[in-house]
């Protein structure tokens, strides 16, 4: 019998949670769901413009303990 009132109460409490948070999650979550919209049409950009990006080299960290690393594949006899 506990096991019974215990599957019920759980499911009854699975389902008011989950109606309650289809009501108010999205006002919680509206504004910043807006935010990310509006940061997405700002980012986009006109057909045909062209945006260069240059790594700095001087910030770039090397270790000089160990040589240059160089891509080798092994060949079968």
């Amino acid at each position: 019998m506990f096991l019974l009132k215990f599957i019920f109460i759980t499911a009854l409490i699975y389902y008011l949670l989950k109606s309650i948070g289809k009501i108010f999650l999205p006002f919680l979550f509206g504004n910043t769901a807006k935010n990310l919209n509006n940061q997405q049409e700002f980012k986009q950009k006109k057909q045909g413009d062209v945006t260069i990006y240059y790594k700095d080299e001087k910030n770039i960290k090397r270790d000089t303990k160990f040589g240059e690393y160089v891509d080798f594949e092994e060949i079968k006899d």
